[in-house]
C-alpha cells in the first residue's frame, strides 16, 4: 500500500510464490525515526567515496569527486547522537539526536550547514495499538541553496486511525511558505473490505483530492480506476503466464493551451 499523498508512504513488499502466484510474506519498510535509535554504546559509522557521474558512459566527463561519512553513537538506549560530511560541489556538514519520547513517541532534531547557511529540521512520529501519526518541520535559511535568497519553512503532518482492519480514517496537511505556497489541513479515507478490493481519496501534495478504486477479481488481472478534479484515468493488467504481460488504459483530462481549455481522451 502507497499512499497518495505524495508526502507520507507506507511501504509494505508483498513476497510472492512465483509459480502459482500465492503470498507467502508480508513486509514492512517504511522509515520511521525509531529505525535510526541505537543502543547504548553503540557506535555505526558509514563511509563512501567515489566520482559523481556515470562512469560506463562512452562520453563520460569527468565531474569531480562525491561522498559521505556518517557517524552515530548510542548515548543511551533512548538517545543517539548523529554528525555527518557530505562531500560536493557544496560539502554540507550535519548534526542531529534521536530520541525516545515515553513508549509511544520518538523525536529527531537536525541541522545542516551549506554556503554559510543552516537548515534545521524536526520530526516526531507517534505509534499506537491501531493509530500512527508522522510529522516534520523543516526550516532553511536564505542561500542554503544557490538562488534561493529567501528563508524557506516547510512542514508535513499525516495521522491515521483505523477503527477496523478494512477502515484506514487519515488527517493530513502540508505547509510552504515559498515557491508554489501550500497550506490546507485534510481528512481522507480508506477502505479495503477484501485483499484484492480497495478505494481510497485523500489529497494529495497541492491539496487537490484524488480518489481510487483498485480491485483484482483474479490473481493475474487487475483494474484500477482514478479520479482527480481535472482528470480520469483507467487502467487493465493481465498477467496471460510469467512471460507475457498485457495492458490496456485510457485517460481523460482538461489543458490549456494559449488560454483555451482543451479536453482530451486517450486510449
Amino acid at each position: 500500500f502507497r499512499t497518495e499523498s505524495s508526502l507520507f508512504n507506507e511501504i509494505e513488499v508483498v513476497i510472492l510464490d512465483p509459480v502459482n502466484r500465492s503470498e507467502l510474506e508480508r513486509q514492512l519498510k517504511t522509515r520511521i525515526s525509531s529505525d535510526y535509535l541505537l543502543n547504548e554504546g553503540q557506535v555505526v559509522t558509514s563511509v563512501a567515496l567515489g566520482r559523481k557521474g556515470n562512469w560506463l558512459d562512452p562520453d563520460y566527463q569527468d565531474q569531480g569527486e562525491g561522498g559521505m561519512f556518517l557517524y552515530r553513537y548510542g548515548l543511551t538506549d533512548e538517545t543517539t547522537l548523529e554528525a555527518g560530511y557530505l562531500l560536493d560541489d557544496t560539502s554540507v556538514t550535519t548534526t542531529g539526536v534521536v530520541s525516545s519520547l515515553g513508549n509511544n513517541f520518538v523525536g529527531a532534531l537536525r541541522t545542516a550547514n551549506r554556503n554559510d547557511a543552516l537548515a534545521t529540521q524536526l520530526e516526531l512520529d507517534g505509534f499506537g495499538k491501531n493509530w500512527r501519526m508522522s510529522t516534520y518541520v523543516r526550516q532553511e535559511e536564505a542561500n542554503f541553496y544557490e538562488g534561493r535568497d529567501e528563508k524557506n519553512t516547510i512542514a508535513n503532518g499525516y495521522y491515521y486511525y483505523t477503527p477496523d482492519p478494512s477502515v484506514r480514517l487519515e488527517l493530513l496537511g502540508r505547509y510552504q511558505d515559498s515557491g508554489n505556497q501550500i497550506s490546507y489541513i485534510k481528512p481522507g479515507i480508506f477502505y479495503s473490505p477484501t485483499t484484492n478490493l480497495s478505494i481510497g481519496t485523500r489529497p494529495d501534495a497541492d491539496g487537490d483530492y484524488r480518489t481510487e478504486l483498485f480491485y483484482r477479481p483474479y490473481q493475474d488481472t487487475r483494474f484500477r480506476l482514478t479520479h482527480k478534479s481535472e482528470e480520469q484515468t483507467a487502467r487493465f493488467e493481465w498477467n496471460a503466464s510469467d512471460n507475457v504481460n498485457g495492458y490496456m488504459s485510457g485517460r481523460m483530462y482538461k489543458d490549456t493551451i494559449d488560454n483555451r481549455t482543451y479536453e482530451n481522451t486517450i486510449i
